[in-house]
């Protein structure tokens, strides 16, 4: 089976101004043809992901379509999903029709068509079947109760401290250029879903990123090899589910490393790129990633333990753009392993559904030179 290759990356932010989806995933999009050296004709087909409830509109990749290429092409796929099953999706199109060029992106604005009252009620209403009693009314942040009682049971079963993981976050928030909240501010500010407070959730931003997939390469050009990807999903129902390990990214790690040929991640893998909107889902997938035993992530996160994972705060430093965050976090990990000396192994994930019950991951071996 031929390997699927990256062949071009671009990533746009809003810099202060207020541009529409669609024009700044063109940007992103131009970007990354520019990365490739290649114009809009070469592109065959194109995977988007968005979420309808996020962008306050039904169909929403048919106002993104044409920015990325896609009009009058064999194409209309999206994907409601985080970004990383888009490229998952995008590995499966360019394998299907080998030397196609599949353009995989995403788009997100802090501030979309709806109100924050519009959106908050469509988030409770995606959580009602999930809750077997009416606690959702009202919640600031329906999601971040499903992820405090992850939270809860982790640091139960654990012994993880809250000041552990107001640590883990306050790091995380300042790197990158990232602007930093400290432990104290991070405990003193609101609950929201105990343990979770508020000032655990990375802040919103915008964002666009674009990768552009294909097993030929047009002149030869490869940011990275797509190695192995996975993406699984576990039963939504919270009672159901051991809230105290991410199962979703166990499962898809899993596909992903056999197929990549990765028996010991830790000595392999020379950077890990994960979802940490809430903090407690970084511990978890680090563990799920088989990076650190059960109930050692706070351990194995120190910074003296030089393990590289997150090294630029990742969401909650560069802030969460639903759908396109975990795309924009692999394009600037391959713009910095691209200026080191030689290959290196970057695995990327995101999760997706409701308390994180979907989730995809892929094995990346990016090439030196290449930024």
């Amino acid at each position: 089976m031929p390997e699927v290759e990256i062949v071009g990356a671009g990533l746009a932010g809003a810099d202060g101004g207020r541009p529409s989806h669609a024009e700044l995933l063109y940007r992103a999009t131009r970007a990354a043809l520019d990365d490739a050296g290649l114009e809009r004709d070469s592109i065959t087909t194109a995977v988007t992901a968005s979420y309808d409830y996020v962008e306050g509109r039904p169909l929403s990749n048919q106002f993104t379509l044409d920015s990325i290429g896609g009009t009058m092409k064999p194409c209309d796929l999206r994907v409601g999903d985080d970004g990383m099953h888009a490229i998952a999706a995008g590995v499966s199109a360019a394998l299907a029709d080998p030397g196609a060029v599949v353009a995989v992106g995403a788009v997100q604005l802090r501030s979309g068509d709806h109100s924050e009252e519009t959106y908050q009620r469509v988030q409770e209403l995606s959580y009602e079947p999930v809750w077997q009693r009416p606690i959702l009314a009202g919640a600031r942040n329906p999601e971040a109760l499903a992820f405090g009682m992850r939270a809860q049971q982790y640091m139960a079963l654990h012994g993880t401290s809250e000041d552990d993981l107001a640590n883990l976050v306050s790091r995380r928030s300042s790197a990158g250029n990232g602007s930093r909240r400290s432990v104290e501010e991070i405990l003193e500010s609101p609950v929201i879903a105990g343990p979770l407070r508020e000032l655990h959730v990375a802040p919103p931003t915008d964002v666009a990123a674009t990768v552009l997939l294909s097993t030929d390469p047009p002149g030869g050009r490869s940011r990275g090899t797509i190695r192995g990807i996975g993406w699984s999903a576990v039963d939504a129902m919270l009672p159901t589910r051991d809230l105290a390990v991410d199962e979703a990214t166990a499962h898809a790690a899993r596909d992903a490393y056999a197929r990549a040929g990765i028996e010991d991640p830790v000595e392999q893998v020379d950077r890990a790129e994960l979802y940490n909107v809430y903090g407690i889902d970084e511990l978890q997938a680090l563990e799920a990633l088989g990076l650190a035993s059960a109930g050692g992530a706070i351990e194995a996160l120190r910074p003296d333990q030089g393990i590289a994972v997150n090294p630029d705060g990742a969401t909650q430093s560069h802030g969460w753009a639903p759908g396109a965050a975990s795309i924009a976090a692999t394009v600037r990990a391959l713009d910095e392993l691209g200026q080191e000396p030689g290959p290196s192994l970057l695995v990327t994930q995101g999760w997706t559904g409701c308390g994180g019950c979907s989730a995809a991951v892929a094995v990346i071996e990016t090439n030196r030179g290449t930024r």
